[in-house]
């Protein structure tokens, strides 16, 4: 395997750098889509099952219904783009090991031709 210069391996660990600082930013980014997909499903059941709640007494079914489908529809939302960010930190974590075992010699850089 060829040995990589100074330059090239001082370029990929600026890139680790920055690469972990994404990967920090996403991993809150999936916290917190989860913690809001599970918020939006709760009241989602809240409002499609029609229990009776002894905090919102007076809420009509109509009411009920509007809200439940919103929930829904935004559920869904944070659920695909929460899915979607979990499969980007994936990939993320996995570019940040391939670089490292560059630098230490166990693979080949790949240059663009």
């Amino acid at each position: 395997m060829s040995k990589i210069t100074k330059e090239q391996k001082d370029t990929l660990l600026e890139n680790i750098l920055v690469q972990n600082q994404m990967l920090d930013k996403l991993r809150k980014l999936n916290r917190l889509g989860m913690f809001l997909f599970a918020i939006f499903l709760i009241i989602t059941f809240w409002a499609f099952s029609g229990m009776e709640d002894r905090i919102l007494t007076n809420i009509s079914d109509s009411t009920r219904n509007i809200i439940g489908w919103i929930t829904l529809v935004l559920c869904i939302i944070v659920g695909l783009m929460t899915i979607l960010s979990l499969i980007t930190f994936r990939n993320g974590k996995k570019n940040v090991l391939y670089q490292l075992k560059i630098i230490e010699g166990k693979e080949k850089l790949k240059l663009p031709q």
